[in-house]
């Protein structure tokens, strides 16, 4: 595939979060500390036309920086995530999630606040006012402890996604922010008089509100399926991040089920028999050990067809997205994808380019190479042992990137049999012709023990693919 880095239109984020959603073709940014930028991608463009906008609203970092001193740990309070929902003529809802510090009762919340916008609204600076549409309950007192530092560093489990479930109403992922029974004595995902640790359904009018599902750790993605399937990902604690389907009115069973452990042991305190995960529905995968799991998407449209109906889950260690297939109800393998960067949110848009935000404040965009999927049928099987990409990694044989001119045997990240190093020459038509008719006879005693290819028709197809690459 081809993979786009657009770099230093901001500065790098000093609190990480934030999200992406679209508006008409184009997409809106939002940061964590609550900066948000118009972002174009048309393809026309080598650079995405990037507009800071003059958005306000209503997070109080301030008031909650001073309580804490500005200690490391502020970071986690922060915008969550933000969603644009199309109300037809070019309007739209904006919501988005985000810490509250509340001055009097000296407590946080997590908020959704609504704001109408237009397009042209957000690029001159005009939004609507915003208005308050839900607030988590009761408010969470922080941690008791002598380092008033330290106070909010389980922010970092604050969930905070949201997805429209329907005309009339959002679902909001709230974290537990470490009120699990073991970080803390209070366990609010299975308090039913706490909105924390669940996922909400929030009339989008009226502001009404009530829980989806309960049991919930820190709900870092949500994706409704065309199928009616909603995606949830999850961070575990030391190993054990899930990917969920839910299921309206289900406890999907934090902090007394889970297949991670405590950190630096090898089991979780809560959990009757370890490994296990009764009593609860079970995740439709766990990753162990644990990929810091963020947002994920289902591929929809037709621009990676061999992904299509595939997910797409991004992470937070390893800078990894892990491509995951699903096939009846069971996951049958998960992919890990190097793209060099902690992924925050994931995005499909309109032209079925794959868009992701980093939390180093980079723009990341993945499309089929023009070569990706125009293998001559003759090649096919040469796929099976070799890439054929730039700066694709090598396999059970060497990557062919390029390979017209270079010597033979001359690739330093592969390792050749002694009868491939003892070559002379380099890579052409003729020398490819002689190799492709007999391994053998081209290199004896090579560990490449394919029959030849008799066709001299097919031999040549394969050679003059070969020369396109580069």
């Amino acid at each position: 595939m081809d993979v786009t880095h657009y770099e230093n239109f901001m500065d790098v984020p000093r609190i990480r979060g934030g999200g992406l959603t679209h508006i008409n073709s184009d997409l809106l940014l939002a940061t964590g500390e609550g900066k948000f930028y118009w972002i174009d991608l048309s393809k026309d463009s080598e650079k995405p036309p990037v507009t800071e906008l003059v958005i306000n609203f209503p997070i109080n970092l301030n008031d909650f920086g001073e309580k804490i001193g500005w200690q490391p740990f502020h970071i986690h309070f922060k915008l969550l995530d933000v969603l644009a929902v199309e109300q037809g003529d070019g309007n739209y809802n904006l919501y988005v999630s985000y810490h509250f510090w509340n001055i009097e009762e000296d407590c946080f919340s997590i908020r959704v606040s609504k704001t109408d916008i237009t397009q042209d609204g957000l690029l001159s600076g005009k939004p609507g006012s915003w208005e308050l549409l839900f607030e988590t309950s009761p408010c969470q007192e922080l941690y008791e402890t002598e380092d008033i530092g330290t106070q909010f560093q389980e922010g970092i489990r604050s969930g905070g996604r949201m997805l429209q479930l329907d005309e009339n109403h959002i679902i909001l992922s709230t974290g537990d922010h470490g009120y699990d029974g073991v970080n803390a004595e209070t366990i609010v995902s299975q308090d039913l008089n706490s909105s924390l640790g669940k996922t909400i359904k929030i009339n989008t009018d009226s502001g009404a509100s009530e829980f989806y599902t309960i049991g919930n750790r820190n709900p870092q993605g949500l994706f409704l399926s065309k199928s009616g399937i909603i995606w949830e990902t999850e961070h575990g604690p030391e190993g054990g991040d899930e990917i969920n389907i839910l299921e309206e009115s289900k406890n999907y069973g934090w902090p007394n089920a889970t297949y991670g452990t405590d950190y630096g042991t090898t089991e979780w305190p809560l959990v009757n028999i370890q490994g296990k995960h009764d009593g609860y529905p079970r995740p439709i995968y766990t990753f162990v050990p644990s990929i810091g799991i963020s947002n994920l998407i289902e591929v929809e449209k037709d621009l990676f067809p061999f992904w299509k109906g595939d997910l797409l889950v991004g992470s937070l260690v390893g800078n990894l997205l892990h491509r995951v297939r699903v096939e009846e109800g069971r996951v049958i393998f998960a992919e890990p994808i190097e793209l060099g960067h902690r992924l925050r949110d994931i995005i499909e848009i309109q032209d079925g380019r794959i868009v992701m935000w980093t939390d180093e404040g980079t723009l990341i965009t993945l499309e089929p190479s023009e070569s990706a999927y125009n293998f001559p049928p003759s090649f096919v099987a040469c796929t099976a042992c070799h890439t054929t990409y730039e700066n694709g990694p090598e396999r059970i044989g060497p990557n062919l990137w390029g390979i017209i001119g270079k010597q033979i045997a001359s690739s330093t990240e592969f390792k050749y049999s002694n009868a491939f190093s003892e070559q002379l020459g380099y890579w052409n038509r003729e020398s490819l012709n002689q190799l492709l008719e007999s391994p053998i006879d081209f290199a004896p005693g090579t560990l490449m023990v394919t029959p030849g290819i008799i066709d001299p028709g097919k031999r040549d197809e394969i050679i003059t693919f070969l020369e396109s690459l580069n």
